[in-house]
């Protein structure tokens, strides 16, 4: 009598989908091939835990990675946008692993973010208002010049109000250019602060 030990061997070739080697590719591995097999016995839950693992380990690396390289470049016109609130939702999430020093960092730089945005929109504001103010003065100074044909009784109290409002307006510019200098002046501060923050986040480990 004849007893033959029988071993089931069972090979997959899986070159083709984790060719990309993202964390993805392995984690669609796993759902799609190692859970069938796990299930049927083929390999162990020691085995699963190790790919489950392995694909942990390559999720937080490459949002290091991609945080990091956000960080690389120091033009400052990037400095009021660089960084979404998604961006902060995804390296805020414990499981990405994200160093809490390095998260610190980044949270300084979005209020600096949102400070830069704050003093570009009042600039804007500003130099609009000012624009306007320009215009208005040059429609008041071409109605005093159209009252140098009207007999002087008549437009004295006139002219004496559009100058007033010329007074007024020139004032109230001046201020408003004082206040664009004083936030650009802010504006440029931060940039080099922004700057320096940058360099340090895509320096860190």
């Amino acid at each position: 009598e004849l007893i033959f030990d029988v071993v089931e061997e069972v090979t997959y070739d899986v070159k083709e989908g984790l060719s990309n080697k993202t964390s993805q590719t392995l984690q669609n591995f796993i759902k799609k091939t190692v859970e069938p097999i796990l299930e049927d016995g083929l390999i162990t839950e020691e085995d699963m835990n190790v790919l489950t693992s392995m694909c942990n380990n390559m999720n937080q690396a490459e949002v290091m990675n991609k945080l990091l390289n956000k960080f690389k470049s120091g033009d400052p016109s990037l400095h009021a946008n660089r960084v979404s609130e998604t961006d902060m939702r995804t390296w805020r999430s414990p499981q990405n692993g994200v160093p809490e020093h390095l998260i610190a960092l980044v949270e300084q730089y979005v209020v600096m973010q949102a400070e830069m945005r704050d003093s570009s929109h009042k600039i804007r504001t500003y130099e609009d208002s000012i624009r306007k103010v320009q215009d208005n003065q040059e429609r008041l100074r071409a109605n005093v010049k159209a009252m140098e044909n009207v007999q002087a009784k008549e437009s004295n109290p006139l002219i004496a109000r559009y100058l007033n409002d010329l007074d007024k307006q020139e004032d109230d510019m001046i201020a408003k250019r004082e206040s664009v200098d004083s936030l650009k002046e802010l504006r440029m501060q931060l940039e080099q602060r922004m700057t320096s923050l940058a360099l340090e986040i895509s320096n860190c480990k």
